[in-house]
């Protein structure tokens, strides 16, 4: 009855749930490579600033004014400040 699956019976090994268990490490092992591939090959943050690449005072300056945080009277100033210094 059994010749044509011979480890599928308990006797001949871990049976059915053994095979299921070897396919679940098969494909966790699978997700894991690719989440460690896919987050070695992302560098820089959300800025797309790469980490060879240092940001100065001035340059998180400019990114505040940009973004609104600071208005243009505290952005000259503060500009002025750090030339000064």
């Amino acid at each position: 009855m059994y010749d044509y699956f011979p480890f599928c019976n308990m006797p001949y090994g871990l049976g059915w749930p053994g095979m299921i268990l070897f396919w679940l490490l098969i494909i966790i092992c699978i997700i894991l490579i690719v989440r460690w591939l896919t987050v070695k090959g992302v560098s820089g943050n959300d800025m797309g600033i790469t980490s060879t690449h240092t940001r100065t005072s001035v340059d998180i300056l400019n990114e505040r004014y940009a973004k609104g945080e600071i208005d243009r009277e505290e952005f000259l100033q503060r500009l002025n400040d750090l030339r000064k210094g």
